[in-house]
């Protein structure tokens, strides 16, 4: 089962994201793997389906475009 405080599952997650964003301000090196416009695509196409589904109660799935060669 899962602590129900979500915070210490996403612990490492938050402090990595951090520890790069303050090397990217101090440096202006971006990190060697970061997130794209195409990630937020997908985070928004999901929160999407997510608020459908609480809305009309009901499983409903997520239908996103082909990815862009450009971000492969």
């Amino acid at each position: 089962s899962y602590d129900a405080d979500w915070r210490t599952r996403y612990a490492d997650a938050y402090r990595r994201q951090n520890r790069d964003f303050l090397r990217f301000a101090m440096t202006g090196e971006f990190p060697a793997t970061a997130a794209n416009c195409w990630d937020g695509y997908c985070a928004a196409v999901v929160a999407e389906a997510g608020v459908k589904a609480l809305h009309e109660g009901r499983r409903v799935p997520v239908q996103m475009i082909a990815k862009p060669e450009f971000y492969a």
